[in-house]
């Protein structure tokens, strides 16, 4: 039962959210010991104390626990798990709705629309018409937002829409001037726009390098014409964005302008809803993964931006980091000369990582660290003894088997006498890379390196200049800061 879809749901709870599911399931069935209630609230608990411990969620354990003394019945089981996932994903959305007030607005809204209390009328009597109810709670949800200390894009929206329902009300007058700010209505839906066509503009750029899409960004000339018409002064959001797309839409690297937008976006990320500083975050990075394509030195730069963002919490996905972001940040690490870290950084975040993927990622960053000592042989020996199939860790796990034979020069199995060169692994490398779905830019890039390393192991160039001249050729290569070093070493 470890990877059905009600464990992993119910692993996303807080412990204190498992201890109210139960309590909430008992006094729903009003502590009636019915065999369902019983059944439910005992496997609840197993899993309360064993969510975590693969082992013990075999289904045969699992139903010997919940119904003591009976016989095995795996779809007796099967059925109680469904109604218990229902149970989770309903108290899930309740969870859901106390922290999100623009969803518990669209419901009473909509509630009201459906009750007709925006158009109808009890004695035809204006001062008692229903939808003076419907407009004085509009109201009161603006008042809410304007007092939101943090906004993502969709807060124009939702500023937009609240602002519509209020403009065609049947109690609006639509044509005196201290009865609606109209004002509001379309300042709000120009920011949405504007921020909306920025921000998924950059999202289109950003797509097309990584995966050569040709998306149309149309309006984008309208959007960036306007903005030079707006008084955008204090709001975080249009900065941003704006900010970045101007950043993005140029192919030449702008170091200057990237490391004043990210300590824009650090001074001010509180002014923003979390998820759209999430958001913001991942495009810096993927900026500077660009220009380390094209050669540039953003090692220390995306380092920064990694490592505020698990800080502050920013990259906490349902409870989790997800598990690719923590070996980026170590990898970056341990290529910005502070190695030395990893394992306080492993320290304070790997408990946070599924412990599906704990003991790898624990195992891929550590060999990071010992790689940068100088521990060559035993890293490579691990990686070979604990081999990674996952996706996030497929280019860490490869790559750098082939630079730990490198800078062995090879190295043979005392157990079976098999001999591995740099050379070698490198062409499997590029085997693997081409089964893969990525995109034409990423495959290239790991095939030059592949290509490139090859070159090195062979010695087939005269001389450091040499090595360095060809190295440059390369339009976009991986690991780009690592061969450099690398090159500077060569004889």
């Amino acid at each position: 039962m470890h990877n059905t879809r009600l464990v992993r749901l119910y692993t996303t709870l807080e412990r204190k959210e498992m201890n109210r599911l139960v309590a909430e399931w008992d006094i729903k069935q009003n502590h009636e010991q019915t065999k369902k209630h019983i059944s439910i609230h005992r496997l609840f608990e197993y899993l309360k104390r064993n969510h975590d411990k693969p082992k013990k969620m075999a289904k045969e354990s699992v139903f010997e626990y919940v119904f003591k003394d009976e016989v095995f019945k795996d779809r007796k089981l099967t059925d109680l798990r469904s109604v218990a996932l229902k149970i989770l994903e309903n108290y899930i959305i309740q969870l859901q709705l106390k922290g999100e007030d623009s969803l518990q607005r669209d419901i009473l809204l909509i509630n009201y629309l459906k009750r007709k209390l925006a158009e109808s009328s009890i004695t035809g009597d204006p001062d008692e018409r229903l939808s003076k109810w419907y407009a004085g709670e509009i109201r009161n949800i603006f008042k809410k937002i304007n007092k939101q200390k943090n906004r993502s894009v969709f807060s124009y929206l939702d500023v937009y829409r609240l602002s519509h329902l209020l403009y065609y009300n049947s109690d609006t007058r639509k044509f005196v001037s201290d009865e609606l700010n109209f004002s509001t209505l379309m300042d709000s839906l120009d920011k949405f726009i504007c921020l909306a066509k920025l921000k998924y503009g950059s999202e289109a750029i950003a797509r097309k390098r990584i995966l050569e899409e040709d998306n149309p960004i149309r309006l984008m000339g309208g959007v960036v014409e306007e903005l030079g018409t707006m008084d955008i002064g204090n709001n975080i959001l249009l900065n941003i964005y704006s900010k970045y797309y101007e950043l993005i839409s140029t192919d030449k690297y702008n170091e200057a302008s990237f490391l004043e937008l990210r300590n824009f976006v650090f001074e001010n990320y509180e002014a923003i809803n979390i998820t759209a500083v999430c958001d913001i975050l991942f495009l810096l990075i993927n900026y500077g993964v660009w220009a380390a394509r094209l050669k540039h030195s953003t090692n220390q730069i995306n380092l920064s931006i990694y490592k505020f963002g698990f800080e502050n919490d920013i990259y906490i996905d349902e409870g989790f980091f997800p598990p690719h972001l923590l070996i980026n940040y170590c990898y970056l690490s341990a290529e910005a000369g502070k190695a030395y870290e990893i394992a306080v950084i492993l320290n304070k975040y790997l408990r946070k990582i599924k412990s599906d993927f704990q003991r790898s990622i624990q195992m891929l960053c550590l060999a990071y660290r010992d790689f940068n000592d100088g521990k060559y042989e035993n890293v490579y020996v691990n990686l070979l003894i604990n081999e990674l199939r996952n996706y996030s860790a497929f280019f860490h796990y490869n790559s750098l088997k082939i630079k730990c034979l490198y800078k062995m020069g090879e190295y043979t199995d005392p157990s079976d006498g098999k001999y591995y060169t740099a050379s070698h692994e490198a062409s499997l490398y590029k085997e693997r890379v081409a089964k893969r779905g990525y995109s034409k830019v990423i495959k290239q890039s790991n095939f030059n390196f592949a290509d490139f390393i090859t070159k090195l192991n062979n010695a087939e160039y005269e001389d450091k200049a040499a090595a360095r001249s060809d190295l440059e050729q390369y339009d976009r290569i991986a690991y780009y800061d690592w061969l450099s070093k690398i090159v500077e070493e060569y004889k």
